[in-house]
């Protein structure tokens, strides 16, 4: 066998060449297919994180991926909020690192609240004002009309992505000016709570009236179906801004208004009002479904065909839901119930929808809510909202209902 030592000059140094040539052309096929590879893999992990993230919930958070390297950006509301966004970023599979020096907080105006450090240009600048919700919104034959201005696109869906989740942006008249280049800071948190309320206002349905929400002074005006529904939007209201920057003059449709210290009170009227058999047995109860559907939005929870396993988006939901109901001041119980199609053995079904009940009850407490503020229950093919003639009806029947219990 002949050695290196033995081969002469020339055979020496063009087996090294041809060493060096096959080193370059591997490394140029191992670029090549990273390259090729590497977007792939950063938009499969950005989609998983959006999902975790629930980008409806904290619209302000931008997500990019480099690599396996997670990078937050935007703004939030308080370090709260800044903290859960990380967590949840964190806990995707896949995700390597998550860099968040970006993901500033929006602090609310006449509140100290702990920033992340702001870039050297900015050092002795004095910080953007903060901005805060000033709109004016019409509900009139199922429409609802909004007009005014908002800060920044975030501001917007904080304010509108609910409403138009459960109404239709064919039924939304967004009217709202966004300039190109914003100058304000959007105060998220209070633009997220005249969104819930809006959310509210679209789901009871039946609503014809007018609402201006100027900076924390709220006034509304025009007429709810049914007393319980007036009772729900006023004490709603004073959540929201308090009885001493609420001018309220609602009234239930078919009966006369007395206003009284920014309150309504309703006198006799010859028009009677029928009650209204679905509206839940007391007010708080009523507000805490709705504050529930408005966090569904008309989504569903979707599982793995004929299984009781969460796909990524049911998850996304699931957590959705469990942050909201976590963040919520009630003690109220509610129930998550399981419902099938018609089609295969009714038992069958029956032990099905249970098991997806139990799965969904087991996740909103593994995400923090107490255990004994969730109960779970399988109905089975009990109580279909679709005709069963057709597969959109049938999969409109296969759900998840969330449904807040009387105490």
């Amino acid at each position: 066998m002949t050695t290196w030592s033995q081969l002469d000059a020339d055979t020496q140094r063009n087996a090294k060449r041809a060493l060096i040539l096959c080193a370059a052309v591997v490394g140029i096929l191992t670029i090549v297919a990273t390259t090729v590879r590497r977007p792939q893999v950063e938009h499969v992990l950005e989609k998983r994180v959006r999902a975790v993230i629930g980008l409806s919930k904290h619209p302000g958070v931008v997500v990019h991926a480099n690599g396996r390297d997670v990078v937050l950006s935007g703004v939030v509301a308080d370090v709260a909020e800044r903290t859960e966004v990380i967590r949840l970023a964190r806990t995707r599979i896949g995700v390597r690192v998550v860099h968040a020096s970006k993901l500033r907080v929006g602090a609310v105006v006449g509140v100290t609240t702990p920033t992340t450090p702001p870039p050297d240009s900015a050092v002795g600048q004095p910080p953007p004002p903060i901005r805060k919700p000033l709109v004016d919104v019409s509900f009139s034959r199922g429409v609802m009309e909004v007009r005014g201005s908002a800060p920044t696109k975030a501001a917007r869906d904080a304010l509108l992505f609910r409403a138009e989740s459960v109404l239709g942006k064919d039924k939304t008249a967004d009217k709202l000016i966004i300039p190109e280049k914003a100058s304000e800071l959007p105060d998220l948190t209070e633009y997220r709570r005249v969104g819930d309320f809006l959310a509210l206002l679209v789901k009871l349905g039946g609503v014809d009236m007018r609402l201006r929400y100027d900076r924390g002074n709220l006034a509304m005006s025009g007429t709810v179906a049914s007393s319980a529904d007036l009772q729900l939007v006023q004490a709603e209201a004073r959540k929201l801004v308090g009885s001493a920057t609420l001018d309220d003059t609602l009234s239930v449709a078919g009966v006369a208004t007395s206003t009284t210290s920014g309150s309504s009170t309703t006198t006799a009227s010859s028009t009677p009002v029928a009650a209204d058999s679905s509206v839940p047995t007391t007010p708080a109860v009523a507000a805490s479904q709705a504050r529930v559907d408005a966090l569904v939005a008309g989504r569903v929870v979707t599982f793995d065909k004929g299984s009781s396993s969460l796909t990524d988006t049911g998850r996304a939901l699931v957590d959705e839901i469990a942050v909201g109901l976590v963040a919520s001041t009630d003690s109220l119980v509610v129930e998550v119930g399981g419902y099938t199609d018609t089609k295969g053995d009714t038992q069958k079904n029956l032990e099905l929808s249970s098991a997806r009940a139990i799965t969904v009850r087991k996740r909103l407490i593994a995400k923090g809510v107490a255990a004994d503020r969730v109960k779970a229950k399988g109905y089975g093919e009990t109580n279909p909202i679709a005709s069963e003639d057709t597969e959109a009806g049938r999969a409109k029947n296969r759900r998840i209902e969330f449904k807040i219990l009387a105490p």
